[in-house]
């Protein structure tokens, strides 16, 4: 048996940045995920820029864009357009880049990570958590941290969040260029997906692209329409791979803790419905 303090279901964003800042406190730490490391995230990446000081370290390389103006459009037409006036409140920052920085930061004060690896059975043994893995290895801690994102399977089993989650459906992609998108401007398309819209958030060279709908996840499955609203971002000819996935959403007031036990992030529901 091997112990800890805390124990981080989850080696993501929620849980590497869980980890550094148990680790820079002193606390031993395990991050347990199930996956080989991404090297590919086309995710939104935005963040707001009063998140700086907050955060433990230096994300400066992290940062692709600098947001001034938010587009919103209805069918490619009737654009509006928000000037967002000052100091960039809004910042497109490269997940993959910055999941990474988080990691690497964290299991230099201390923590280590065991990937990849699935966890069979967590049981309540002498007030500690023990935690069987597919390794036939069994790890012991004082606490545990759920961060296993939005398919969450321990979130439920330790009764922490909405006992019926609800999620957006989404799929998201990133394209070289940035079609006609102003590297200090983001996007939004309403119209083309009903009950739902579509986003553009520009890298330093290339695009993340998102569609997404709060009700039926077949309205992503049309192709016709999605390349559409592809095109509205000024593509005409892109080979694409997607990424789908079930965004779990707020919906309401929530325990997120319990016995020695938290979940943080997607897997605690507390993604916002409206800006992700």
């Amino acid at each position: 048996m091997i112990g800890f303090d805390v124990a981080i279901i989850g080696g993501g964003l929620s849980g590497s940045s869980t980890a550094l800042n148990l680790s820079k406190k002193g606390y031993s730490v395990l991050i347990i995920e199930k996956e080989k490391s991404k090297d590919y995230k086309p995710c939104a990446g935005g963040m707001a820029s009063s998140m700086k000081k907050f955060l433990p370290l230096n994300i400066v390389d992290c940062i692709e864009s600098k947001i001034k103006n938010v587009e919103f459009r209805w069918k490619a037409a009737d654009n509006v357009t928000a000037d967002l006036t000052g100091e960039s409140p809004f910042w497109i920052v490269k997940r993959e880049k910055l999941d990474q920085l988080l990691l690497d930061e964290s299991l230099r004060n201390g923590t280590q990570i065991m990937r990849p690896l699935l966890i069979e059975k967590i049981i309540k043994k002498n007030d500690q958590w023990e935690i069987t893995c597919n390794n036939k290895i069994k790890y012991i801690t004082e606490f545990l941290v759920i961060a296993d994102g939005s398919q969450s399977k321990w979130a439920s089993y330790f009764n922490l969040g909405p006992r019926k989650p609800k999620f957006a459906n989404t799929f998201s992609l990133r394209l070289k260029g940035l079609g006609e998108i102003p590297r200090d401007s983001v996007r939004f398309e309403f119209g083309f997906i009903k009950y739902g819209f579509a986003w553009a958030f520009p890298l330093r060279e290339s695009l993340n692209i998102g569609l997404g709908t709060f009700i039926n996840n077949g309205l992503l499955e049309n192709q016709a329409i999605n390349k559409q609203v592809i095109r509205s971002f000024g593509f005409d000819d892109f080979p694409y791979k997607t990424i789908s996935k079930k965004l779990r959403i707020w919906n309401g007031f929530h325990s997120i803790n319990g016995d020695k036990v938290l979940a943080v992030g997607d897997a605690a529901s507390l993604c916002d419905p409206f800006f992700s």
